[in-house]
């Protein structure tokens, strides 16, 4: 029996493109009888998985860190003169700068 894809690996293989369907990965693991934590069956860390749950909108921001092999806190820590090239990425300035202040507030940075 193969293992399960989570839904990180799904959208980072390219066969998930539609982010909103998270809410029905996470109807999934409701009606599972899973004996995992909801955030490993998404793929996400405990800390990745408070941010989504408080930001939904830095979902797009994680997995960009996740693709890139960057930790989420190094991401977020950009400096102005990065800040072109991470919106370039999908990720605004402003987006990256919410996160980095939520992470601060909430002592993970």
């Amino acid at each position: 029996m193969s293992k399960r894809k989570t839904f990180v690996e799904r959208v980072l293989d390219g066969e998930i493109l539609d982010l909103d369907t998270i809410d029905d990965e996470i109807d999934a693991w409701h009606e599972s009888d899973a004996d995992c934590p909801l955030h490993e069956w998404l793929g996400l860390t405990r800390d990745e998985y408070a941010l989504f749950v408080e930001k939904p909108e830095a979902l797009r921001t994680i997995l960009m860190a996740k693709r890139h092999g960057i930790p989420l806190k190094q991401l977020v820590g950009i400096t102005a003169a990065s800040a072109l090239a991470l919106a370039a990425r999908g990720t605004s300035p402003a987006e990256a700068e919410a996160i980095r202040k939520w992470l601060e507030q909430t002592n993970r940075l």
